[in-house]
């Protein structure tokens, strides 16, 4: 079972819980707060600790540093994401 954590250090680190290890480590160029995953099992939204609001989309299968796309827009810190 895996956990994932994201972090104003602009950090997203994966966990295997039952081994107790980190198995992947994604850094981005702003300090993150909040992380949604999409139910295709590989697309993931992070959520923006600035007051910019950005959200950045991964794909999970793709290069850690590979930003999908980056959604613009809010004007203010995002404190959650969800999928629809």
């Amino acid at each position: 079972m895996l956990l994932c954590s994201v972090s104003t250090d602009q950090s997203v680190c994966f966990f295997d819980i039952n081994e107790k290890v980190l198995v992947k480590k994604i850094r981005t160029d702003i300090p993150l707060s909040c992380v949604s995953f999409c139910q295709d099992g590989h697309t993931i939204a992070l959520g923006s600790d600035q007051d910019d609001g950005q959200v950045l989309i991964y794909d999970l299968r793709k290069s850690s540093n590979e930003v999908l796309k980056t959604c613009a827009g809010h004007t203010g810190r995002i404190q959650s994401l969800q999928f629809a």
